[in-house]
């Protein structure tokens, strides 16, 4: 579990920059940040397996997962069997924000 975790810039829970492990089947949940509360990924592709991403809040964009490409290096997420419920942004992506 993740849970209750804040940080003023990215991830209130996990952050990754060219990589971005994410434990499978794992409850993260009311964890707070300004970019992407549960996970920030800068050029990585995470994989979200089996796992609830709940009642999380980013004052910015994505509430459960900000993705960026950075400087078009890409980004290609795998989630799957995923509660993604309950989280807010204050921007855009009130579940996920990618670019």
């Amino acid at each position: 579990m993740i849970v209750g975790n804040g940080a003023e810039e990215r991830a209130g829970g996990i952050f990754g920059f060219w990589s971005c492990p994410i434990p499978a089947r794992c409850e993260v949940r009311a964890n707070t940040a300004a970019y992407g509360a549960v996970i920030a990924c800068n050029a990585a592709s995470p994989t979200v397996d089996d796992s609830t991403l709940a009642d999380n809040q980013a004052d910015w964009n994505g509430g459960a997962l900000w993705l960026s490409s950075y400087y078009n290096y890409g980004v290609d997420a795998t989630i799957s069997r995923t509660t993604i419920s309950s989280n807010q942004s204050g921007g855009s992506g009130g579940a996920i924000y990618a670019d």
